[in-house]
């Protein structure tokens, strides 16, 4: 059979079909809104659909801001209370004179009203695809969404991001220490760090101001984040006192994640 309900909204082109738990349906749509007066590109505008078990138009609703026809949530999750968790893609985003697609996770309530989004990509310098291809949720209630990135030789890496239930990165793009890829940005890297191994303070010397204004980050063996700060100068000093004794990565992010550095370091007991 065939539906006649018709859509109340004109220019709205159904997407993925979502199914509730009482037999209706939530779908991922776009409405489109024109070409832009910018970029040339067309324009839409996302909406949930909210159908009936028949699939007769319940409502609709726009959200977040406008999108490319290529935007799309890959997967959807559905959250203990109720709320709904989409996993996708979102582009093209003009950075530093590159054009990126970067990772989307957007929650929304029952009722289709959007909380957060949070979008982002791989920490490669190169720009490009970077998606999400689905996810899953923690008993915690975090989310976990994975995905690939691309490198500047166009090879893609595995990508994975750890996202807290309200909406704020947990643990993005973890690699043990081992990992070839960090492997062989350590071999080249150009960041220092004195002493090390370290047991109280250490100070980590960055090769250009182009990291002002980005992340210095520290990892585990195991590739947990256990330090974030922005970096405000061109010399940074770690206080290590509290970690517990091993081997760490320091990784230096520039703004926009355009230049990446990693350099191991060694804790060793006070």
């Amino acid at each position: 059979w065939t539906s006649s309900n018709s859509l109340p909204v004109p220019g709205l082109s159904l997407g993925r079909f979502f199914p509730s738990e009482d037999g209706s349906w939530m779908n991922y749509a776009s409405e489109y809104l024109g070409v832009d007066p910018v970029y040339g590109w067309n324009r839409y505008q996302a909406h949930w659909v909210k159908l009936d078990s028949n699939f007769n138009f319940q409502w609709s609703k726009p959200f977040g801001p406008h999108v490319y026809n290529l935007d799309r949530f890959q997967d959807i999750l559905r959250a203990p209370n109720g709320d709904l968790i989409g996993i996708g893609e979102r582009g093209p985003f003009f950075v530093d004179n590159s054009y990126y697609r970067k990772g989307w996770i957007m929650r929304f309530n029952a009722e289709g009203d959007s909380l957060w989004d949070w979008v982002g990509k791989a920490p490669v310098i190169n720009p490009g695809p970077h998606f999400f291809s689905g996810g899953d949720m923690l008993s915690s209630g975090s989310i976990i969404a994975a995905g690939s990135g691309t490198l500047p030789n166009t090879y893609p890496i595995c990508w994975l991001v750890k996202i807290s239930p309200d909406g704020c990165v947990d643990t993005f793009f973890c690699h043990p220490v081992a990992s070839p890829v960090l492997e062989i940005q350590e071999a080249n890297a150009k960041i220092q760090v004195f002493p090390n191994p370290a047991s109280g303070q250490a100070r980590v010397v960055l090769p250009s101001a182009d990291f002002l204004g980005g992340y210095l980050e520290v990892f585990d063996v195991s590739g947990f984040r256990v330090f974030r700060k922005r970096i405000e100068s061109q010399e940074e000093r770690l206080d290590v006192r509290g970690y517990l004794p091993g081997v760490y990565q320091v990784r230096c992010f520039s703004r926009g994640l355009r230049k990446t550095e990693a350099v191991r370091l060694v804790i060793i007991k006070s």
